[in-house]
């Protein structure tokens, strides 16, 4: 890491320089890096912030070792493959909600469990989403105690494609269609998983110069309109890693902190070491880079800037804008 001097200016600004734009296409199975230009100089007037101030995504400890889930069927027809689908698509070796939790975790986090049922039921197709966790975790008796946390599949059940109506610890879904990435997203909101919140996209907050202003007129607010992170909107047959700041929120990479006028390497959020997520003290920004060659062009090919919590509440995450080579961003109000 290099120090870089720069004119004084009020606020602090960031800049890719042309030399990291190559870095950033240069896309290789094994690493990429973007080098990012951080230039942060104070005014005379501006108590420079302490580290520990802003949003920095906090985790009591790593979400590791091996989480046991129980998916509890809900049918009144026999259907042996339907049992077979969801433990493949649960548990099994491959394109598994196990296989993505090891591979996002960098294999700090395991998943296991079974799938039981079918179980009959009388509840209606219209059944408020939720109403039967109670009864489908009832169904395992003593069992129940083996498990840290429940899918009810309920495929006659059509009033509930996904939901967290339950409560801790029971998630709803009815569709095979999507079945992995309904639940990862459920599951990411459960305590055991940090409590993730909701992956949003801030629309027309951004200048032409790329200066952030909120509020600002015609700045809308798409609650799953990130598509890089699996709570956000969905990818039609593929779910893309946790983005870096719901990964450091969960333990698995740390976040480190601009602290001065400096040149950063950072490695895409994929790898498993490097600087991969800055954040920006006193402020809620980070600033991440992506190099997943699965995910729409707009989240590739340089460094996403995102939020958390400040427009959308508390857990959430709000991306504005993606930078690329010889781009600053500004914020005025906050003097950035």
């Amino acid at each position: 890491m290099k120090q870089k001097t720069s004119k004084k200016y009020s606020g602090h600004k960031f800049r890719l320089s042309e030399e990291s734009l190559a870095r950033i296409l240069k896309i290789s199975t094994v690493f990429i890096c973007a080098m990012v230009i951080v230039s942060i100089v104070y005014s005379n007037n501006q108590k420079k912030l302490a580290n520990n101030e802003g949003l920095k995504p906090q985790s009591a400890a790593a979400i590791s070792g091996n989480v046991r889930v129980a998916v509890i069927v809900l049918s009144n027809n026999q259907n042996p493959t339907l049992i077979d689908q969801l433990y493949q698509k649960t548990f099994g070796a491959q394109n598994s909600i196990a296989s993505y939790y090891a591979r996002t975790s960098y294999g700090n986090l395991s998943i296991s469990g079974d799938v039981f049922g079918p179980f009959p039921h009388s509840f209606s197709s219209s059944a408020p989403c939720g109403t039967e966790n109670a009864y489908a975790v009832s169904q395992l008796g003593n069992q129940s105690s083996n498990y840290n946390t429940f899918i009810t599949f309920t495929p006659e059940i059509s009033n509930c494609t996904g939901s967290k109506a339950a409560g801790p610890g029971v998630n709803t879904l009815s569709s095979i269609t999507g079945f992995n990435y309904l639940a990862i997203h459920e599951l990411g909101h459960e305590s055991i998983f940090s409590s993730l919140g909701h992956a949003s996209r801030l629309n027309n907050c951004v200048t032409t110069s790329n200066d952030i202003i909120l509020p600002k007129t015609g700045c809308t607010i798409t609650e799953y309109g990130d598509a890089s992170d699996p709570m956000g909107s969905s990818i039609t047959g593929y779910i893309p890693d946790f983005q870096a700041y719901n990964k450091a929120k969960l333990g698995w990479l740390s976040s480190d902190y601009v602290d001065n006028s400096e040149i950063y390497d950072l490695s895409a959020s994929e790898q498993s070491s490097g600087t991969r997520l800055l954040h920006i003290p006193g402020s809620t920004y980070f600033l991440e880079l992506r190099n997943d060659t699965s995910l729409p062009s707009s989240y590739t090919g340089g460094v996403l800037l995102r939020q958390s919590g400040r427009f959308a509440g508390e857990g959430t995450t709000e991306i504005l804008t993606k930078l690329t080579a010889g781009q600053t961003f500004n914020d005025p109000a906050k003097r950035i």
